[in-house]
């Protein structure tokens, strides 16, 4: 039988790293009915190859992530978890599959320059899967963001300000692909509060699993929140700011509406 015959959609994530991006594409990938990479970066090697390769690539990255995961979590840029007793790198009915590149996709799709290539690049992509396009966006409170950004080796050499900026980009290219599914029906636009998520995992994740069309097993649900952190990390508080750079990252962000009520003090 054909691995792919019974697919419902492809899972597109988009938007900020260091968000909690990563922690949500694993547990959509321990899910029994999901396949779910990270890192594979669809939107350039899927050019030059055929939605059948593409997939089998996505499921080769899932197993290859799946076994370092065996060893738990691990640092150096690149988050990896482990979920206990579920389907991380195997599935059983596949019916979603999808690949977690957020904050790339973002760049990649800004590099495409107009609002109209974007669009017709993303259709092409969706042509080709031949699948409904399922856009996952995960946020974060832009201080926290940029926080840990900044105190990375890479985010100390780039400096406050240019990452303020590298963030509105990101968040623009999300507005943009959130823009897009209310034109086309095949794509739909999801976005996860990483606060929410924290607080109430369950809850979230149920809906979460409804969203990309797979139901919500009670054991699936528990192992997954049983790697969830208990707090969000309030990385702003590692980083001094300028009252300009809080101002301007307030007024910027504002005219999101997934953004408009963070503050620097929550």
């Amino acid at each position: 039988m054909d691995d792919f015959e019974n697919l419902k959609s492809f899972v597109f994530f988009i938007g900020t790293e260091r968000s909690g991006s990563s922690l949500i594409g694993y547990l959509l990938d321990a899910h029994p009915n999901v396949v779910c990479s990270n890192e594979t970066n669809i939107l350039k090697r899927c050019a030059k190859s055929t939605r059948e390769e593409t997939f089998q690539m996505i499921i080769e990255m899932s197993k290859k992530k799946a076994r370092k995961a065996e060893g738990g979590r691990i640092g150096g840029g690149l988050w990896v978890y482990k979920v206990p007793n579920q389907h991380q790198g195997r599935y059983q009915n596949l019916k979603v599959i999808g690949d977690k590149k957020g904050g790339g996709a973002a760049q990649i799709i800004h590099s495409w320059r107009s609002i109209e290539r974007r669009e017709k690049n993303i259709l092409s992509l969706q042509k080709k899967f031949n699948l409904p396009i399922k856009f996952i966006s995960v946020c974060r409170n832009p201080f926290d963001y940029l926080g840990r950004r900044a105190i990375s080796p890479k985010g100390k050499r780039q400096g406050l300000d240019w990452l303020i900026n590298d963030m509105l980009m990101r968040i623009e290219m999300s507005q943009q692909m959130d823009n897009l599914s209310s034109k086309h029906e095949a794509f739909e636009f999801y976005r996860l509060s990483n606060e929410n998520f924290i607080s109430n995992p369950e809850k979230e994740l149920e809906s979460l699993c409804k969203y990309v069309g797979v139901d919500s097993p009670q054991d699936y649900i528990r192992d997954c929140c049983s790697i969830v952190f208990k707090k969000p990390n309030k990385a702003r508080h590692l980083v001094k700011w300028s009252d300009a750079q809080i101002e301007r990252v307030l007024t910027k962000c504002s005219k999101y509406d997934v953004f408009k009520d963070y503050t620097f003090e929550d």
